[in-house]
């Protein structure tokens, strides 16, 4: 039996609440690890002391085929086009998703954290509910039943309770200025010559779009920013302006900028904006914990089972309810 290192090839990814996925590998609360593998079942993955089996894996496959196969009302899987990419992003993201939640599981044992009993109910109601939505293949298919569904359940807030801990102390508070999401129009050229040209045709009232169109060296002329998608001196320039107004000719390291600002503030975006920052905020702060823990933490990934592991996108699997049980139950 193959077997590799798995936390090497997972990078800690942003733990979002409401896109975590969950295993759980012990019976209770205790030192030596104590494994709930249905019969004959292999293990699929270890991380430190904790150990899963394939069915957990197969839940998770199982729900993210279908949430990400049909995007936008379009089932991808019935498509010639990428369909071993979007096969082997689904096997990828259930991977990764699954060794992130052992590890948070085994940091949030490290720290004392333990689920409530109103808890612990909540994850046995969403297992009987999630389980009695599946159809005979799905429960083929998977290998596992409402107590197997029960501790993924718990994983899953355990976790939660985790990384509410970790970020306990992000401060949310982001500036108007900060989110500030502007709609600009920028003309981008690499010549001295072209952009005292430009200087001199906009002090002459020269219309920018025209100019635009005719110098630009940039892949777009009009275009939303935010801080940081520009070279700083270009980003000081864009928002100190107004909207209508026109900056001086910026130098950066790519060439001379002119930036026009179409609207100083796109309010729904940059709402949507503080939301981002506040999650990065987030990650930022649990990264280090994370990180310096799983640093030296073994792990191994049965490969050839993981291999062997095959995606089902004939229709007769269409579970996609498991995170969304979470939340009714939660």
């Amino acid at each position: 039996m193959k077997k590799k290192p798995i936390i090497c090839m997972l990078l800690f990814v942003m733990l979002a609440v409401l896109t975590l996925s969950g295993c759980q590998g012990k019976e209770e609360q205790q030192s030596d690890t104590v494994v709930r593998f249905s019969t004959g079942e292999e293990e699929l993955l270890s991380i430190g002391a904790t150990k899963c089996p394939v069915s957990y894996a197969k839940v998770l496959l199982c729900n993210y085929q279908n949430l990400y196969g049909r995007a936008f009302g379009v089932d991808l899987w019935a498509h010639d086009f990428g369909e071993q990419d979007l096969y082997s992003y689904v096997k990828e993201v259930s991977l990764t998703e699954l060794a992130r939640l052992i590890t948070m599981e085994s940091l949030a044992e490290s720290r004392g954290l333990s689920l409530s009993a109103k808890e612990i109910e909540s994850a046995q109601t969403a297992a009987q509910t999630y389980y009695a939505s599946l159809s005979d293949a799905e429960k083929e298919y998977m290998g596992i039943n409402e107590e197997g569904l029960a501790a993924l359940y718990r994983d899953y807030a355990l976790a939660k309770k985790l990384y509410s801990q970790l970020t306990a102390g992000v401060n949310y508070e982001v500036s108007e200025d900060e989110a500030r999401v502007m709609t600009v129009q920028e003309i981008l050229v690499t010549e001295d010559t072209q952009a005292m040209e430009i200087q001199n045709a906009l002090a002459n009232d020269t219309d920018f779009a025209t100019l635009a169109a005719q110098y630009t060296e940039g892949e777009q002329i009009e275009k939303n920013i935010k801080r940081g998608d520009l070279a700083l001196p270009v980003e000081n320039a864009a928002y100190a302006l107004d909207t209508g107004e026109i900056s001086e000719a910026v130098k950066a390291d790519d060439g001379w900028h002119f930036i026009k600002c179409i609207n100083k503030n796109v309010e729904d975006l940059t709402a949507e904006n503080k939301l981002v920052i506040g999650q990065k905020r987030e990650k930022e702060a649990s990264d280090d914990i994370y990180e310096a823990y799983v640093k030296d933490l073994p792990s191994t990934l049965n490969q050839d089972l993981w291999d062997a592991v095959d995606l089902k996108t004939d229709g007769s699997i269409t579970t996609d309810s498991f995170f969304s049980v979470y939340e009714q139950c939660f």
